[in-house]
């Protein structure tokens, strides 16, 4: 657990030098967000295309690893639909907001970073099968939980959940997937010249998708919420979700595929995805996404490493 944790600190430090920079004025927010849309809209998709055209393509479409995140995921979101209705007496619509952050994790931001400094021979196909999964299947059953939870006061959401699943369809990520795919379908081999500059991409994408996440943390602040949601939230993403993970991939890939378990356990004990204080705000719901995004990421610091000691034990 302490080899774990040496190799995962430092992607925090780095977390923690742009929260700084950001405290202290020396980048504005605006900042951290055009970095954030540089690693999004440019270096990751960079970094997929050229891996996912050199990959076996048979590896990108393993149908037990996809099916085992699917279902882990979508259990969750049953249960705990059920569970935060039936206990905690929460309505429709925050019952959603809790579960939205309880499955989807920060995959991109740092899920990816921690798999590349951790692995020795990082399988680029869990994070793209992960993206598939989460692009597909994962965020669309929450926002359509969290719109029909909300439509029963604020119809006008209809048209928010529509242009929010338009993005989610032109998904750089997943677009870069879908080239480097046909890519290698077709055998295309790319010029040396375009492939060293997008290689030269890759070394950019993992600093600077932490440094961004780390500024944007720094303009979020733990307000009062529900206790009882926020523990349950904070668990399910944290504890719950990599956990489940752990339990299909035994279940649906024993004793094969190490490394492929292994990335998808990281990519699950991910805190929330980087939006969710943004889909807070397009349901009222701020002030909690907020909050347990804050509350998230600090605990992940421990938390991680604790998830990836457990899975390397089991597989």
């Amino acid at each position: 657990m302490l080899t774990v944790f040496s190799v995962i600190l430092p992607i925090f430090l780095v977390m923690l030098v742009g929260y700084i920079a950001a405290k202290v004025n020396l980048l504005s927010q605006r900042s951290m967000s055009e970095m954030g849309r540089y690693v999004i809209y440019i270096a990751l998709p960079a970094v997929i295309i050229k891996t996912v055209l050199h990959i076996d393509i048979q590896a990108i479409l393993n149908v037990r690893y996809l099916l085992a995140y699917a279902v882990s995921s979508v259990a969750i979101t049953v249960v705990a639909m059920i569970g935060l209705r039936k206990w905690l007496k929460l309505k429709g619509l925050d019952a959603a907001v809790a579960v939205t952050g309880m499955v989807v994790p920060n995959s991109s931001f740092i899920g990816y970073p921690i798999i590349l400094q951790l692995m020795d021979n990082p399988p680029v196909n869990a994070f793209a099968m992960a993206l598939l999964v989460e692009n597909l299947c994962v965020l669309p059953i929450c926002f359509i939980l969290m719109d029909y939870g909300a439509l029963e006061s604020q119809h006008a959401l209809k048209t928010k959940l529509k242009a929010l699943l338009i993005k989610v369809v032109k998904n750089p990520l997943l677009i870069a997937i879908l080239i480097g795919v046909m890519g290698n379908v077709l055998h295309i081999t790319l010029p040396k010249a375009i492939d060293q500059t997008l290689a030269l991409f890759a070394p950019s994408a993992v600093a600077v998708a932490l440094f961004a996440i780390g500024g944007s943390l720094a303009a979020i602040e733990i307000r009062n919420t529900r206790r009882d949601q926020l523990t349950v939230v904070t668990l399910g993403k944290l504890i719950i979700h990599p956990l489940m993970a752990i339990a299909m991939l035994t279940l649906l890939l024993p004793g094969q595929a190490y490394d492929l378990k292994l990335a998808l356990v990281i990519i699950t004990a991910m805190p929330m995805f980087s939006i969710y204080s943004v889909i807070g705000d397009i349901y009222g719901r701020q002030t909690f996404c907020t909050t347990a995004q804050l509350v998230t990421n600090g605990l992940s610091v421990v938390t991680i490493p604790v998830m990836i000691t457990i899975a390397q034990m089991v597989f």
